[in-house]
């Protein structure tokens, strides 16, 4: 299915299709499962998606249609749709689109928010983007100096070692270079200016910390991100 083809069938629709559409106008990521098997029963979407409303409504993420979308599903019993995903990077956002099973008409449309700060809670382990400077000291394994900016704007200085912060440095290194700060979360505040909570997180597992000795700081959720799982084996 061509993108014009998509956003030509949310033209009127409901608000996240509305939203949906012009998402997909600016060149956000799509795709539809036109597969033989892709056609699902709207009452298992809808068991499925009631699962996830409920989801979204504990962890407190905001969502567009989620209540009227599985209403929705729950009304078409066992018709055949087919599913449709639409992903916005910035700001992080996702769409789920329920088609018929011919591609020809939208049945319901529903978008959630993706942003971090929406999904953390306490004692996530998160990385905290920040930049290296330059060197505080080049013998072994190589101490840099880290800029890490807080969500009232605020810079900290910070050192450490540069494999403790990911970051493979030489004396051809062109400062700054972007690191990453592990982190866990100790707590989550709101956020004056609307949006995703602001977020405290402790540097202290890796005993990094401001010059002050300063190891909890405010972050905005887009500063952050998941530790990424290591395969087993």
């Amino acid at each position: 299915m061509h993108r014009e083809e998509l956003a030509r069938l949310l033209f009127s629709g409901p608000p996240a299709a509305i939203m949906c559409r012009q998402a997909l106008l600016d060149g956000a990521r799509f795709t539809v499962d036109e597969s033989p098997e892709g056609a699902v029963p709207a009452s298992q979407l809808a068991r499925t998606y009631t699962r996830r409303q409920e989801h979204t409504v504990k962890m407190g993420i905001p969502t567009l249609g989620f209540r009227q979308v599985v209403e929705v599903l729950r009304r078409h019993g066992d018709k055949a749709l087919r599913l449709g995903l639409v992903n916005v990077d910035d700001p992080p956002y996702h769409y789920a689109l329920f088609l018929d099973e011919q591609l020809s008409s939208l049945v319901a449309a529903v978008g959630v928010d993706q942003r971090l700060g929406y999904r953390l809670r306490l004692g996530d382990a998160v990385l905290v983007s920040a930049e290296a400077v330059g060197w505080e000291d080049r013998s072994f394994p190589g101490w840099i100096r880290i800029r890490l900016v807080d969500a009232s704007g605020r810079a900290w200085q910070l050192t450490e070692k540069a494999p403790v912060v990911g970051v493979d440095v030489t004396d051809e290194t062109t400062f700054p270079v972007p690191v990453a700060v592990r982190g866990v979360v100790t707590g989550l505040r709101p956020n004056a200016g609307g949006g995703p909570p602001l977020v405290a997180v402790s540097t202290a597992p890796d005993g990094v910390a401001a010059e002050d000795a300063t190891d909890e700081f405010i972050l905005p959720g887009e500063a952050l991100g998941r530790v990424p799982c290591t395969p087993p084996g």
